[in-house]
């Protein structure tokens, strides 16, 4: 790895109205190096990236990549200079193909005036992918800057091969078939899709914003090995991320933001987890959490044979039985794609089941509009919190108080009272640390940060003071200090009796505030347990389908058994002289 740095930006500025989001920022990369950008949100990642990639003009400050001064107006003259960006929200096309998402924007020259010699496709000879020569066309010609732009001028770029973004992906060990149409990859597909755009543009330097945060853990190790293999190519990558560990795990140095400020630059080999939680949010920083026990109450759920179909029309929930009681945390565990977003939905009163009940207390509400579910004392954290969980473009004011306008308490005659809308907003801001607004009347939703975001609509769920809180994902994508601050709302809440179904795709958080442990797979309840009684290494065998080890086949009887014990010692159920557990959910489900 160079030493130099290939990236330089000193005492860079950037003001919006009311938020300084960088004070004279300094940050610099060098060739072939993995740098983490770490920060709470809101601290000015995106925007110094933004600045970085001609999104935003800085104010103050001076960029230089290898040398020479980078003046940006749009993220073209980006791509121009060698530079890409792989947003958090990935701008792709689902009904095209991956080669078509991948050459979208660019005018491809004619065959033979192509040279794609350093990314996998044509070589300095003139070869194209697929191997027929187009040496025909005399070198002079060929790299003529005259001549190539007339030809770029005079095609409409369909003629891109898919064979060489092929042999683009083969030479990164991208397993993607470019003819697929983007509407049918799994999300890490469609970023490792994100990351071919780049490349195909011949980058010398990658940004990634928040790459896992909708990735499964294995899809994630799947990114760090590419992305080692782009670094060890010379290619410099800025990995931003809220994860502590993935930033030790696969970051060379890492900078960190607090409040639009530099805080420091450090080798990630000299630091420790906790000391990069102290230099983002300028405390100690809990890591577990003490969770006082709670004697749970009578039940707030009760979901009986619940059935319902994904967006396609396939069943997702096949015969769901769940019961959540009052004062009690009961996790769900599983792999993406398993049934938890359409099982989130029913509980919510969202998407309608095909067959089964749901009872929220005591009070029969299949097939009732979300509007019930909301009377019943039902709340809901969905999982995206952008397209479900807020109106992005309508004030803070209006997106905290969106389940209670019809409450007398905002009546003004026939209109609402905007002051005391503005007073209920305001309390939910500072209560929940929602930073960033200074004026819950126009600061929109949207230009929150993710954070800031879910600890308001977080916010806006409690204070309802819910008989039961439907929370899937509810710390996806946000920093560590507004991870704990989430987890300690959602124990309170806890603790003055709401009973919560949390879904998530994190174990440690499962671990750390479930009373009860349920694993989803393929739309069924496959195992029970508790946090204390749970083999991690068994809860992950039954996330994957229950199968040994080594793939040979379902789990042991002697896996029965334990699992058998291990529901005895869940709430409500018992073992029988036979071994059959009674009560819960079921157990394990072969």
């Amino acid at each position: 790895m160079d030493e130099d740095p290939f990236l330089r930006m000193s005492g860079v500025r950037k003001e919006f109205p009311g938020v300084v989001a960088n004070d004279d920022v300094d940050f610099s990369v060098r060739r072939g190096e993995i740098h983490g950008l770490l920060g709470e949100n809101g601290a000015g990642k995106s925007t110094l990236m933004k600045v970085l990639y001609g999104l935003y003009d800085a104010d103050a400050g001076s960029v230089h990549l290898g040398g020479e001064p980078l003046d940006l107006d749009s993220p073209q003259d980006a791509i121009d200079r060698g530079i890409g960006m792989v947003h958090q929200h990935f701008k792709l096309i689902p009904r095209l193909s991956v080669a078509e998402n991948v050459v979208l924007g660019e005018r491809e020259p004619a065959g033979p005036f192509r040279d794609r010699g350093g990314t996998g496709g044509a070589d300095a000879g003139g070869t194209d992918a697929e191997g027929d020569s187009d040496g025909w066309l005399p070198d002079a010609v060929r790299t003529n800057r005259v001549a190539r732009a007339l030809a770029e001028r005079f095609t409409i770029g369909l003629d891109a091969s898919a064979a060489e973004i092929e042999a683009l992906a083969d030479d990164y060990g991208f397993d993607v078939d470019v003819r697929a149409p983007v509407a049918e990859l799994d999300v890490g597909e469609r970023q490792r899709v994100e990351i071919l755009k780049a490349l195909y543009r011949d980058v010398d330097l990658l940004i990634l914003d928040e790459p896992t945060a909708v990735l499964t853990p294995n899809e994630a190790e799947r990114l760090f090995e590419t992305l080692r293999t782009l670094a060890d190519s010379g290619i410099s990558i800025i990995f931003i991320t809220h994860k502590l560990g993935e930033a030790t795990a696969i970051t060379d140095r890492v900078t960190v933001l607090r409040e639009g400020e530099t805080v420091g630059t450090v080798e990630t080999g000299s630091v420790d987890q906790a000391e990069l939680a102290r230099m983002m949010v300028g405390r100690e920083v809990l890591f577990s959490l003490d969770k006082e026990r709670v004697e749970p109450g009578d039940p707030v759920l009760d979901a009986n044979g619940l059935r319902a179909e994904d967006d396609r029309g396939i069943e997702a929930l096949s015969g769901i039985d769940l019961s959540v009681r009052a004062g009690e945390i009961v996790g769900i565990a599983g792999v993406s794609g398993n049934g938890q977003r359409e099982l989130a939905e029913a509980l919510a009163g969202v998407r309608d089941p095909t067959a089964g009940t749901i009872a929220v207390g005591g009070r029969d509400l299949t097939g009732e509009p979300a509007r019930a579910f909301v009377d019943g004392g039902v709340s809901f954290v969905p999982e995206d919190r952008h397209e479900y969980g807020c109106a992005e473009e309508l004030s803070v004011m209006h997106n905290a108080a969106l389940k209670e306008l019809r409450d007398d308490r905002f009546d003004d005659g026939p209109f609402l009272d905007y002051d005391e809308l503005a007073r209920y907003a305001e309390e939910i801001v500072d209560e929940f640390d929602v930073r960033g607004v200074h004026d819950v009347r126009e600061v929109p939703a949207g230009d929150l940060s993710g954070g800031n975001l879910q600890k308001l609509i977080l916010g806006r769920e409690l204070v309802r003071d819910p008989d039961l809180l439907v929370a899937h994902q509810p710390t996806r994508g946000v920093d560590v200090g507004a991870i704990e601050f989430l987890r300690e709302a959602i124990l309170d809440q806890r603790a003055e009796g709401t009973g919560t179904v949390l879904i998530s795709e994190d174990l440690d958080e499962l671990f750390d505030l479930s009373d009860r442990l349920l694993v989803i797979y393929e739309g069924e309840i496959v195992h029970e347990t508790t946090p204390e009684a749970a083999d991690r290494e068994r809860v992950g065998m039954r996330m994957t389908g229950g199968v040994d080890a080594d793939g040979s086949g379902p789990a042991s009887e002697a896996d029965a058994d334990a699992d058998a014990a291990d529901r005895a010692m869940t709430d409500g159920g018992g073992v029988g002289a036979d071994g059959d557990a009674s009560g819960g959910s079921g157990g394990d489900r072969r």
